[in-house]
């Protein structure tokens, strides 16, 4: 698709009449007479800044403006001394770059571009565009709540699950040998391996540094002991689980917490008792 149409894409999604453009290396210079063609005044922006809000202020306000600049998108500290720093926030910008699309389409803050590039290759698609709604807009995109999602989408959910749920989830491909390799080596490729990690040693107090099926039924026999033990004040000497209990009275509560919430779904109830079964039966 060429420039222009991108242009009448952008004007009619946006309802705005006004796109800004930054070409660091010139390649759009020569469509003056494109956009003339199709009634979207090519404005080049180099200097004139004044003359230019002057004129969309009190000339060019029922027109549709192409604000052509012929260098890069300004950055940082740039950015904030901007001359059209007013006009660039509250009008569409048009990106020709996967990166770019994607933050222009989704609204996604300036100060993301380094996530999403690194991510784009999942982002991009519509698939996992709709499993990722929840996150993908100025509110609630931010670099946890994105990690939540795309961990939510290694684990074969259709939308962006909560972290208990993830977890449970996690815990029950322990049972499969090839499911739990597959999502662990999602995990690991979207560099996601340590955040998740991150979860299971905050639940349970722990200090795990892999994803393994042995960490998977430890996780479990911690979580089974202190949920039954939960309203047992004084542990026998002869207990030989008891290495399992949480000694904080928090990390007691937040277990049970985390089971009661499992509980109140009819599926998450039913993979918890699985787990215990399978990986806690001991």
């Amino acid at each position: 698709m060429d420039i222009v149409n991108k242009v009448k894409q952008l004007i009619e999604r946006e309802k705005k009449k006004i796109v800004l453009f930054f070409d660091a290396d010139g390649t759009y210079a020569d469509n003056e007479s494109a956009f003339a063609e199709v009634g979207i005044r090519w404005v080049e922006v180099n200097k004139n800044y004044f003359e230019v809000k002057y004129k969309l202020e009190f000339e060019w306000q029922n027109e549709f403006v192409f604000l052509y600049h012929p260098f890069a998108h300004p950055a940082d500290a740039s950015l904030k001394k901007y001359p059209l720093l007013d006009i660039l926030v509250a009008n569409p910008e048009l990106r020709l770059d996967d990166v770019s699309e994607f933050m222009a389409e989704f609204t996604i803050p300036i100060q993301y571009q380094s996530l999403v590039r690194k991510y784009i290759q999942v982002l991009k698609t519509k698939t996992n565009q709709r499993k990722l709604a929840k996150v993908l807009d100025t509110d609630n995109f931010t670099e946890n709540n994105l990690k939540q999602g795309l961990i939510s989408l290694a684990l074969d959910f259709n939308t962006v699950a909560d972290k208990n749920t993830c977890i449970v989830r996690w815990l029950s491909y322990a049972s499969d040998d090839r499911n739990l390799q597959k999502a662990n080596k999602t995990l690991k490729d979207l560099e996601l391996d340590t955040h998740f990690l991150g979860w299971l040693n905050a639940l349970v107090d722990g200090k795990f540094t892999e994803l393994s099926v042995d960490v998977a039924r430890e996780v479990t026999s911690i979580i089974k002991y202190n949920v039954l033990a939960i309203y047992i004040n004084q542990i026998s000497k002869n207990d030989t689980y008891a290495p399992l209990r949480l000694s904080q009275v928090s990390a007691q509560n937040r277990i049970s917490l985390f089971f009661q919430e499992a509980a109140k779904d009819s599926q998450q109830k039913q993979l918890i008792e699985n787990i215990f079964e399978e990986l806690g039966s001991g």
